[in-house]
């Protein structure tokens, strides 16, 4: 659904899931990070890109079954991670990711099956520019600043 649709419909962009409402706890997610950035830190990995469905869950709790879309955790050694996956299915990471609000990035579904765009078109353009793509507050209106989508038109 268009993210229009999604503020007409009265979705809020809720923050980062509150933690009453994670599978693990929050410090459960901060340690499983810090292994991962010890483990870059050793083989010198500045940006981890992962994709594989079990490993984004394991890393911030991300549950969707969106996976025959792309879509990816990016790992950084000292930022939160950033959820990067399709229009659609953001208010899901919105709700199952520890996560702010500012980290789940997304992009249209005229991406997806596309003979004349690709979402890692939009995954390279947010490595090369993050501050192009956020920070966002997802809550706010239709009528405030542009939302993260629509730089993917």
């Amino acid at each position: 659904m268009p993210y229009d649709r999604m503020i007409e419909q009265g979705w809020t962009g809720d923050a980062a899931m509150t933690s009453d409402r994670l599978n693990f706890t929050r410090a459960e997610y901060g340690e499983r990070l810090a292994k991962t950035r010890a483990a870059m830190a050793k083989r010198e990995i500045d940006l981890l890109i992962v994709t594989d469905p079990s490993n984004i869950g394991w890393l911030t709790g991300y549950d969707g079954w969106s996976f025959y879309t792309h879509q990816c955790v990016l790992v950084l050694p000292d930022e939160e991670p950033i959820w990067f996956g399709r229009s659609m299915d953001a208010p899901g990471a919105e709700r199952t990711v520890y996560l702010p609000s500012e980290r789940v990035i997304a992009y249209e579904d005229h991406y997806v099956q596309s003979s004349e765009r690709h979402p890692m078109d939009v995954l390279a353009g947010l490595i090369k520019a993050p501050a192009t793509y956020y920070p966002y507050n997802h809550a706010q209106t239709a009528v405030a600043p542009p939302h993260p989508y629509s730089v993917f038109y």
